[in-house]
């Protein structure tokens, strides 16, 4: 967040955070089109879903412990189970990237005319 912070408008960034189905998320989500707003970059949301199996079979990728992500499948299940998935709001496209895999940064970009 810092990095985009200090970007120049002509900068693009692709953040893939979970975020939960709790009401302080709109927040978060929020917070994402203020930055954008703030630096006069463009803000082009894409809500992202895989189905449950595909995420606990990419959970230890180890490029995945590289991007300090979440690697405990439990944690995981209890997660999706206890605070669920935010749903996209209003006009925000949603992309299922259970069959995509790694493909799914490029639809990303090219959705935002990247």
């Amino acid at each position: 967040m810092a990095a985009a912070r200090l970007a120049p408008p002509s900068v693009s960034h692709i953040f893939t955070n979970y975020l939960t189905a709790e009401a302080k998320e709109q927040e978060t989500f929020g917070s994402l089109s203020e930055l954008a707003k703030a630096r006069g970059a463009v803000f082009v949301p894409v809500v992202l879903t895989c189905n449950r199996e595909e995420l606990a079979r990419r959970i230890d990728r180890p490029e995945r412990q590289d991007r300090l992500k979440l690697k405990n499948p439990q944690l995981l299940a209890t997660l999706l189970d206890t605070r669920g998935a935010f749903g996209a709001p209003a006009g925000v496209p949603v992309l299922d990237t259970t069959e995509l895999g790694p493909g799914a940064a490029r639809q990303i970009a090219a959705l935002a005319g990247l």
